[in-house]
């Protein structure tokens, strides 16, 4: 794949799809939020795919909330990540799991290293911009 990110105002379907058969999976349309920039660039970082939701919509909801990445984390690691990124301390999440602090530390720098990330904070913002963090509440 390429890391090409497409930011665009074409509504035409058939141009659009022929973007995705061309191997452009980072689609982001200038009708969605500003917030949707930052998942493509992710994904273009880590050869993964994500279409925004206006985009996907023109696809026929086929990709609708769609983010697919080449990191593979494990079950834990991932429940690590959304328990952490819900607001859960690692002391926390090492009750709720029944695991040691160490344990579940080891498994959120883990996903920190693969995601690319540095500070706790930017996982949270992560979090958000790939909308598993809902901040209109």
């Amino acid at each position: 794949m390429s890391s090409i990110v497409m930011l665009t105002m074409i509504e035409n379907i058939g141009i659009i799809k022929s973007l995705t058969n061309q191997g452009i999976y980072r689609i982001v349309h200038k009708t969605d939020s500003l917030g949707s920039l930052l998942p493509a660039i992710y994904a273009a970082y880590t050869d993964g795919q994500f279409i925004s939701p206006s985009a996907s919509k023109l696809l026929g909801g086929e990709w609708l909330g769609a983010v697919r990445t080449s990191i593979e984390l494990s079950k834990r690691e991932e429940e690590v990540l959304l328990l952490f990124i819900s607001g859960m301390t690692v002391s926390e999440i090492a009750k709720k799991l029944y695991r040691s602090i160490k344990t579940v530390s080891t498994h959120k720098v883990a996903v920190m290293n693969k995601l690319g990330i540095r500070k706790d904070i930017d996982l949270i913002r992560y979090g958000i911009e790939m909308g598993w963090i809902d901040v209109r509440k």
